[in-house]
């Protein structure tokens, strides 16, 4: 338990003390550390009180056991630093605050997760968000996303992943988004799509797309 007085979690303090279970977070803590829990093994739930701002990079990482994660409504978390649900092989749902505006690196590499949704406020992906989430199926956006990039690999062998739709706002991809998502069989641009360009290797190993529409941008 985590008192009111207490305004940040410093990096790496918890990092693979696998005997904790559970986390209370007063409602104080403002900042966490880069892999605060990393390796916390034993993790299986958490809250984040409002008043936390920044989360840094893996901290949560290889929290294995970990089912749920819950933001307050009105957190103020405005960016997912790398790394930060890597390999959280359990956690097969989250909802993303609206406070986000960015997805960074590999936040949720290989982790459990099997469908998600992106709130209009996030704006970019990093490399390789989703890469190797073998079990997710479904990702959806709103009609008013803003998103505009996604990195390299984004979807990186997601080998369940079966339809897409790519917003009209983004702009550009980065190499093998969907590299072995083997069991793609729809793909949508929207007739308005701002899309400049099919980057390296985008759909490599997508064996059952049977067909696709590039837009005239």
């Amino acid at each position: 338990i985590i008192s009111n007085s207490i305004t940040s979690i410093s990096a790496s303090v918890f990092q693979n003390i696998s005997v904790i279970t559970s986390i209370t977070i007063g409602n104080s803590v403002t900042s966490i550390g880069n892999n605060a829990f990393d390796g916390c093994s034993g993790l299986t739930s958490i809250i984040l009180p409002n008043s936390v701002t920044s989360i840094g990079t893996y901290a949560f990482s290889g929290c294995a056991e970990l089912l749920n994660i819950v933001f307050t409504p009105t957190v103020q978390v405005q960016s997912f630093e790398e790394g930060l649900f890597s390999d959280c092989s359990k956690l097969t749902s989250i909802t993303i605050p609206s406070s986000v505006t960015t997805i960074g690196d590999k936040v949720f590499k290989t982790s459990g997760l099997i469908s998600i949704s992106i709130p209009d406020t996030v704006t970019s992906f990093g490399d390789e968000v989703f890469r190797n989430c073998s079990g997710l199926t479904s990702i959806t956006f709103t009609s008013s996303s803003t998103l505009a990039t996604m990195g390299s690999e984004t979807f990186y062998n997601c080998s369940e992943l079966t339809s897409f739709s790519i917003p009209k706002t983004v702009t550009s991809v980065g190499t093998k988004t969907f590299y072995n998502c083997v069991k793609l069989t729809n793909f949508t641009f929207e007739t308005t799509s701002q899309l400049l360009n099919i980057s390296n290797e985008m759909f490599y190993g997508c064996n059952t797309l049977p067909a696709i529409v590039i837009p005239n941008s």
